[in-house]
């Protein structure tokens, strides 16, 4: 009984073990990648209600320092 295998065969083993090899950190990279833009999706979304708030503050920001630079006589009314 021959135990040699034949160089089909060997190379059938090789590449199996190189797939074994290369399918885990390319499932560990594609898995963090869908992650990545799940959140960037997430993100875009919550920008827009940023954005407003921001304009209402910015707005009312010059609103802040006008009782300071009016008269007191004005204020005590």
């Amino acid at each position: 009984m021959q135990h040699r295998l034949s160089l089909i065969q060997k190379f059938m083993i090789l590449g199996l073990i190189a797939l074994t090899i290369s399918a885990l950190p390319a499932l560990l990279y594609f898995s963090n990648a869908f992650k990545q833009q799940e959140k960037a999706t997430l993100e875009k979304r919550g920008s827009a209600p940023l954005i407003a708030l921001n304009k209402v503050i910015q707005l009312s920001q010059p609103h802040r320092g006008m009782p300071a630079a009016m008269p007191r006589w004005v204020c005590a009314r």
